[in-house]
C-alpha cells in the first residue's frame, strides 16, 4: 500500500504537524506501507525525491523545473492544478485512481473534527474513523533533579510556575492569557508565567510591559528543555482556540501536568473537566470570540492554592495519556485503520 501524506512548508510544520508525520513514520515502520511524503511549496531548485530507507521526501518548489511551469504558482489555484499534473507523471500504480475519485475513508483526529466534517461536508458517517495522535514516550527526568533544574531556569524558592508552550499567535489565545495573569498576579504575586515558543513578540511584550519581570519568553525550545520545564510547572494553561488533537496537551499530560484548555474545540475531549484539568468556556461572537479572564484567573488560582488537586488531576492526566495517546496505542488504531481498507 502506498501512503501519500501533504506537508505545506510553513511554520506550522516544525510543531504539530511535523511531530504528527515522525509519530505516523514510526508507527507504520516494519509495515507494508510505504509512505511519500509530498512537501509543497518547498524551498529548492526544482522538483526533487529523496529516499531513505523508511520514506520517500517529494519536494515541489515554487519555482519551474523543465516539465511543469510554476510561474503562477503564488496563485492558489494554479499551483494546486500543477501539483495534480505533476503526480500524474510520478504516480502510476494501482492506487492513483484514489486520488481522483471521491474520498473513500477520513481520518479525524477528534470527535470534534468528526461532527464539523459531517456537519460541513455531509460526508457518510461511516467514512470517517477517529484516530487520537499518539506520541512516544519521553524519557523520564528523575524527580531528584526538580530542584537543580528550578535553579537551572531561574525559577525561585516558593515561586508557582505558569507554563504556556505554542506558537505566539492570535489563534492560540495567548493574548487572553496575558491579560489573565496580569489579574492573577493581583491576588497571588508569587507568580511567574513562561511562554515557550516563537512567533510575533512585539505584541505580547507589548502587553505586559509593565509586568515583564513576571513574564519570560523563552523562544523556540528543544525537546529535552521543553520536557525540563514541564517537570518544575505547576500548572500549564492552553487557551488555543482551534485545535483538534494537541500534541502540547499530550506532551502535559505524559508529564503528569494539570492543564486549563477551552472547552470550545478538541481540547475538550482530551482534558476532561475536574478529573485531567478545567475547561474554559469560549464565549463567540459573529464577529470575534471571547475568554472570560476573570474566569480563567479563578480556575488558576484554585489550582494554585490547591496542590493535592494538581497532583490528583496530574495523575488522571498522566493515565489518560497511557491509555489513550501513547505511541503504542497510536500505532495499533493507525495499522488497523490502513490493513481495514482492503
Amino acid at each position: 500500500m502506498n501512503l501519500y501524506l501533504f506537508n505545506d512548508n510553513n511554520l506550522a510544520s516544525a510543531f504539530g504537524i511535523g511531530t504528527y508525520i515522525k509519530e505516523l513514520v514510526s508507527a507504520l515502520e516494519s509495515s507494508d506501507i510505504h509512505i511519500h511524503i509530498v512537501h509543497l511549496h518547498a524551498v529548492r531548485p526544482k522538483f526533487e525525491i529523496e529516499k531513505t530507507d523508511r520514506i520517500e521526501n517529494w519536494y515541489i518548489s515554487e519555482i519551474c523545473d523543465d516539465t511543469i511551469s510554476f510561474t503562477s504558482s503564488r496563485n492558489i489555484e494554479d499551483y494546486s492544478r500543477n501539483v495534480l499534473y505533476l503526480l500524474r507523471l510520478y504516480i502510476t500504480d494501482e492506487y492513483e485512481g484514489m486520488l481522483y475519485k471521491e474520498t473513500d475513508r477520513v481520518i479525524a483526529l477528534s470527535q470534534y473534527t468528526k461532527k464539523l466534517l459531517l456537519n460541513e461536508y455531509h460526508l457518510d458517517p461511516a467514512k470517517v474513523s477517529v484516530i487520537p495522535n499518539g506520541l512516544d514516550e519521553a524519557t523520564p527526568v528523575p524527580e531528584a533533579n526538580r530542584e537543580a533544574l528550578r535553579n537551572k531556569w531561574q525559577v525561585y524558592e516558593n515561586e508557582s510556575l505558569i507554563l504556556f508552550v505554542g506558537r505566539l499567535h492570535v489563534a492560540k489565545g495567548l493574548m487572553f492569557l496575558l491579560k489573565t495573569f496580569r489579574k492573577l498576579l493581583g491576588k497571588k504575586p508569587n507568580c511567574r508565567l513562561m511562554i515557550v515558543g516563537t512567533g510575533d513578540y512585539n505584541t505580547y511584550v507589548q502587553e505586559v510591559k509593565d509586568i515583564c519581570t513576571k513574564v519570560s519568553f523563552t523562544g523556540f525550545l528543544e525537546k529535552n528543555e521543553l520536557y525540563e520545564l514541564y517537570l518544575i510547572a505547576d500548572v500549564c494553561v492552553f487557551p488555543s482556540l482551534t485545535e483538534n488533537c494537541s500534541y502540547v496537551a499530550i506532551e502535559m499530560m505524559m508529564h503528569g501536568l494539570p492543564l486549563i484548555a477551552c472547552s470550545s474545540t478538541g481540547l475538550k475531549e482530551m482534558i476532561e473537566d475536574g478529573m485531567t484539568g478545567l475547561h474554559i468556556p469560549v464565549v463567540e461572537y459573529p464577529d470575534k470570540v471571547d475568554i472570560d479572564t476573570d474566569l480563567l484567573a479563578e480556575k488558576m488560582l484554585y489550582l494554585l492554592n490547591h496542590p493535592e488537586e494538581r497532583k490528583r488531576m496530574g495523575a488522571n492526566a498522566r493515565f489518560c495519556y497511557e491509555t489513550v495517546y501513547a505511541v503504542k496505542i497510536f500505532r495499533k488504531n493507525m495499522l488497523n485503520f490502513y490493513h481495514s481498507l482492503f
